[in-house]
């Protein structure tokens, strides 16, 4: 085997953003892929939201591993749990 046989694509650059507002002020947020052509974006439920905002949250306040690396792994965790053929 070739080292170029064993290399697999780049995972995404996924990005998360405020897609909506509820009158009891929540965010709900919905995560997109910044690479390629795909710039579909996946809406999250409310409880999804609120689970994604308090890890990143508490990885936020950790230095052990950087920010911009924990955020791409919980984003893409997410969107695995939430959708499997997405990732």
């Amino acid at each position: 085997m070739t080292e170029s046989s064993n290399t697999h694509p780049p995972e995404p650059t996924l990005e998360w953003f405020t897609h909506d507002i509820l009158p009891n002020g929540r965010q709900i947020y919905a995560i997109r892929n910044l690479t390629g052509l795909d710039a579909t974006s996946i809406v999250l439920d409310e409880s999804t939201t609120q689970l994604m905002h308090a890890l990143l949250g508490e990885l936020a306040m950790n230095n052990a591993i950087p920010f911009g690396q924990a955020k791409q792994a919980v984003l893409r965790a997410v969107l695995r749990a939430i959708s499997p053929r997405q990732t």
